[in-house]
């Protein structure tokens, strides 16, 4: 384990970083930081540098941990995990987002809520984790497990506070970890109070492709990559400085990670230029059964369209400007 000034780039984020190997290194505090039978939020930056399950954050018990927050390999996204009961039959209640939401060797900004149950209030023992300020999933544990003796752990998990090496361990560093005696509400955890990256608006990346003619002028946090036949040139708007042309049939344009966070409130602009009055998508964004949403030509009208319905722009016969 060790620490340098290698820490986010974020807006009044702290200067340093813990970097762990996936293997021996940890961080233990003192004693118990946060009772997990009560109220709680926790927040940090974190940055995985493998695609293989590990946890940033925990707090044990002397079976599992009260809390984990780490990087699922399978969902490939981050998740809030805690545990129903301290022995073989506990359940992991798990909030996270959708698959494919955490990109390996990125910075993201976590922050998990936790409010304790209440009897016969259904809106209590609810697990909540935000990612750069969106709320990215929900999860429900009435039965909380709290142990008074174990540390809070950082780049791995221990189920004593004499163990010398953790499990889960974590492959990637963690800077400006906070823990707070009780649970942000919505409009507190959302983006207003988090501290996000420069140039990133509302807690997701505010990404802006010129496409230039060269092709390397791209949102550096989020950039496009290119498959088939999808051309840089300098046919553009006025003013712009440059495009890409598709062949209405292999070529298009992939972002490395999701740039919109389709069940909040959005905006999307470009220009754009078909060749031919075909029904064809020139910018969209995916689910796994159709698209979050579209920005298209409707041919039935001749108009561009806009079907409200992560990540792979297939555009058709047309050229696009400045996306963003």
């Amino acid at each position: 384990m060790t620490f340098s000034s290698d820490g986010p780039d974020a807006v009044n984020a702290g200067a340093g970083a813990a970097s762990f190997d996936g293997s021996t290194g940890f961080l233990e505090s003192d004693h118990t930081a946060v009772n997990t039978s009560g109220d709680y939020t926790i927040s940090a930056w974190v940055k995985i540098n493998s695609d293989v399950g590990a946890t940033a954050i925990c707090q044990g018990t002397s079976q599992h941990q009260a809390l984990y927050i780490g990087y699922d390999s399978g969902n490939k996204g981050w998740m809030f995990q805690t545990t129903t009961t301290n022995d073989a039959n506990a359940g992991f209640p798990t909030a996270e987002g959708d698959s494919n939401t955490a990109a390996v060797g990125t910075w993201a900004h976590l922050l998990v809520t936790y409010t304790a149950p209440v009897d016969g209030d259904s809106s209590t023992g609810v697990m909540s984790l935000y990612q750069n300020g969106s709320l990215m999933g929900t999860a429900t544990n009435v039965t909380p497990q709290y142990d008074s003796s174990m540390p809070l752990t950082i780049g791995g998990c221990v189920n004593s506070v004499d163990a010398t090496t953790p499990y889960a361990a974590f492959p990637g560093s963690v800077a400006d970890v906070h823990t707070y005696p009780y649970a942000m509400p919505t409009d507190q955890a959302s983006a207003d109070s988090v501290i996000v990256p420069m140039g990133w608006g509302n807690g997701m990346p505010e990404d802006e492709w010129k496409l230039a003619t060269s092709g390397t002028d791209t949102a550096a946090l989020n950039p496009f990559t290119a498959s088939g036949s999808a051309t840089y040139g300098t046919d553009a708007p006025s003013g712009m400085a440059g495009s890409v042309a598709f062949d209405g049939n292999t070529g298009f344009l992939k972002s490395k990670q999701s740039a919109v966070n389709t069940l909040g409130d959005y905006t999307v602009s470009a220009w754009v230029k078909i060749n031919s009055a075909l029904g064809t998508t020139a910018g969209c964004q995916g689910t796994t059964q159709h698209q979050a949403f579209y920005l298209s030509y409707d041919k039935p009208s001749k108009r561009p369209s806009h079907l409200a319905r992560s990540v792979v722009c297939a555009c058709g016969h047309c050229g696009a400007s400045g996306a963003g």
